[in-house]
């Protein structure tokens, strides 16, 4: 019988395999953190050696799920986001913990538990052990994703300070984190079952045409991961490298070389324009002014103010 599985292709059981790893990483963290107010008398022995060379392989590693993801960038993100989760819940287990030890819950179990001491020295060292675990995570996905943009990471940086408001905001990152780690791993897998399709293949290349007051940097593209995209999936695409603050009759002017440039250099007879904001006058202006619309099969054109 085929095992049941969700979205992403996790299997029920590699979903409970998960869950039980992710609480043992929890238990793992939270028992390092708050080990020098633990009743363990051979903690000093075996077990610290143990708890901390698991805590750097977990920082390294946190977790083997992610096998199945092919691209770095995501990889280093998803595991960010894990790295997050287990941040949540081993602080949750160590200020429940604390808490409770310092109002005296543990006295039964040993008089050093008594001691203000101990539990002063346990604060800090929670704070360092689950500190690195946070610091970790939250820079592996401030460095790698591609969906928190500068609004959720400047939110991120002004409402860490702010208690609660901390911890939702955190969760916001985490869920938009894991978002886009199925998003882009279901596209990559897509992209993969159907790269011989080339379903963006078009008889004639595409002509990228940007709006006003932009230019077409090699390293800064107008079109975000669109062309990227495109390009994976067959099509051909050039830009229009028009100077877009310009008036639409120079820009079209522009355009219009443009075009016969990519005609006379590649032999593609025609382009099919997209254009953005006034990228739609430029374009309009060379097909209609300029001559040139022997040689455009479309134009395409997004938030250009046709009517003014």
């Amino acid at each position: 019988m085929a095992m049941k599985k969700k979205a992403g292709g996790t299997s029920l059981v590699g979903r409970i395999l998960d869950a039980i790893l992710c609480l043992v990483n929890t238990l793992a963290i939270a028992i390092l953190a708050n080990y020098k107010a633990l009743p363990i008398s051979s903690i000093n022995t075996w077990i610290l050696p143990l708890l901390l060379t698991y805590y750097i392989v977990l920082n390294i590693m946190p977790t083997c799920k992610n096998r199945s993801i092919k691209i770095r960038r995501l990889k280093t993100c998803a595991n960010g986001s894990r790295l997050l989760k287990l941040f949540l819940a081993s602080t949750t287990l160590t200020a429940v913990y604390s808490v409770a030890g310092w109002f005296g819950a543990y006295e039964s179990c040993g008089t050093f538990l008594s001691n203000p001491k101990i539990w002063g020295v346990n604060l800090l060292l929670s704070i360092v052990i689950e500190g690195l675990v946070f610091w970790n995570g939250i820079i592996r996905i401030y460095a790698t994703s591609g969906q928190l943009g500068i609004r959720y990471r400047v939110l991120g940086i002004v409402c860490g300070w702010v208690p609660i408001v901390h911890l939702i905001v955190l969760g916001l990152l985490i869920r938009t984190i894991d978002q886009e780690v199925l998003l882009e791993q279901e596209k990559y897998i897509s992209n993969q079952e159907r790269k011989s399709q080339q379903i963006c293949k078009t008889k004639y290349p595409l002509l990228m045409v940007h709006g006003v007051f932009f230019r077409d940097f090699r390293y800064l593209n107008y079109w975000g991961r669109i062309p990227a995209e495109l390009e994976k999936n067959g099509a051909t695409i050039f830009y229009g490298n028009q100077q877009s603050a310009a008036s639409v009759d120079e820009c079209g002017k522009e355009l219009a070389n443009r075009i016969r440039e990519i005609v006379n250099t590649t032999g593609c007879e025609k382009v099919n324009i997209i254009a953005h904001s006034k990228g739609g006058l430029d374009s309009r202006f060379a097909i209609s002014a300029c001559d040139m619309s022997p040689y455009v099969a479309s134009l395409t054109t997004m938030n250009t103010p046709h009517r003014g």
